[in-house]
């Protein structure tokens, strides 16, 4: 939902501003949570002024954040051909996924933060499947609708900052969790007897 690119994007920014010689002088922990503040704030804003008060369809969320997408992609490409070309060589490691090469200390952060999110969201499964069935039924099932897809959205946000800070951009990181969480049931696994 743009994640990557906005990660990209400041990437490129703090290295266009302050040169990459400010990458070294950071402390990692401190980098890594501007980034997902960073992240957060603009998923913050991409949810207010999707949702804030006519209910809009979650297809067009994700359109949104296709389209910033493609709006952070253009000004990166726009400030790496403004860089100067031995910096943007420092900063190329910084724009593709290091699975290999995580941090340690950042490890440890993530490791403790995704629990107490997942602990802090596991109460709004219960209210999940009433939501899948759409806005109108769930809102008579007695879901508050928008105030569990805000809350839902949040905890998406959250993860997807987080995990996109720790190991690098990830094209289509927050639509591949979403879809692994949206599971529709297998007709053929049904019991007949």
């Amino acid at each position: 939902m743009g994640f990557d690119a906005l990660y990209v994007l400041i990437e490129v920014a703090a290295a266009f501003f302050f040169g990459t010689w400010a990458f070294p002088s950071l402390d990692v922990r401190l980098r890594f949570g501007i980034e997902v503040a960073l992240m957060l704030c603009f998923a913050a804003l991409l949810y207010r002024l999707l949702f804030g008060r006519e209910s809009r369809d979650l297809f067009v969320l994700v359109l949104a954040g296709i389209i910033t997408g493609t709006i952070f992609g253009s000004l990166t490409s726009l400030m790496t051909r403004l860089i100067d070309p031995n910096e943007f060589l420092t900063l190329q490691d910084l724009l593709f996924a290091r699975f290999n090469a995580v941090n340690h200390d950042l490890l440890l952060v993530a490791a403790a933060l995704t629990p107490l999110i997942v602990a802090a969201s596991w109460p709004l499964l219960t209210r999940l499947d009433m939501v899948v069935l759409g806005r109108e039924p769930a809102i008579s099932l007695g879901v508050e609708y928008q105030r569990l897809l805000r809350q839902v959205l949040a905890v998406i946000a959250v993860l997807v900052s987080i995990s996109t800070a720790l190991v690098g951009p990830v094209a289509f990181l927050g639509l591949l969790v979403s879809h692994l969480a949206y599971h529709p049931p297998d007709p053929s696994a049904t019991d007949t007897r």
